[in-house]
């Protein structure tokens, strides 16, 4: 969501606009993004493009607050709405050998009834991409249970904001 393209924007504001947009109307959001821990710099086989998840929450914290008009109705909205956290495939906080998770595919479902996956960052590149968008609810209900739920089993220990039990540092 957030990268290190130079000269391109840092992030692509109309993203973080529909997040915000979609989050003030009570839509429920999960992001998953690499853990910072993997942070590398281009080319150094690193995935996280980020120091810290605040750099995302601050972002959509600031687009909510401009929505809204009210920082304190934004906070609200986003500790509401969103879920917010660091990859993981297992109970541990790293691979196996010992490496921070890294997250490299990009996935976006929507209303468990589509889903795109490919390589599209949701950021400004100039990269060459590829995807699928599927438009299949008995495909979003298996990608769901197959892959997301088991993701957010493990990633939800490290969410800085998580609407379903009330954590929010944002």
């Amino acid at each position: 969501m957030n990268a290190t393209c130079p000269p391109l924007a840092r992030y692509d504001s109309r993203l973080y606009d529909t997040l915000a947009a979609k989050l003030a109307d009570g839509v429920k959001v999960r992001i998953v993004v690499s853990d910072p821990a993997n942070r590398g710099t281009i080319g150094s086989g690193g995935y996280s493009q980020i120091k810290s998840l605040a750099e995302i929450s601050g972002v959509l914290k600031a687009r909510l607050t401009a929505l809204t008009g009210d920082q304190g109705k934004a906070t609200a909205t986003m500790c509401g709405n969103l879920q917010l956290a660091t990859f993981r495939a297992a109970p541990t906080a790293t691979w196996a050998d010992g490496k921070p998770y890294a997250l490299h595919h990009k996935l976006v479902a929507v209303d468990d009834s589509a889903f795109y996956i490919g390589s599209k960052n949701l950021y400004p590149a100039w990269l060459q991409d590829f995807g699928y968008i599927v438009e299949d609810r008995d495909a979003a209900a298996q990608l769901d249970r197959d892959l997301l739920a088991p993701e957010w089993q493990y990633s939800r220990a490290t969410a800085t904001v998580d609407w379903a039990t009330g954590l929010c540092r944002a």
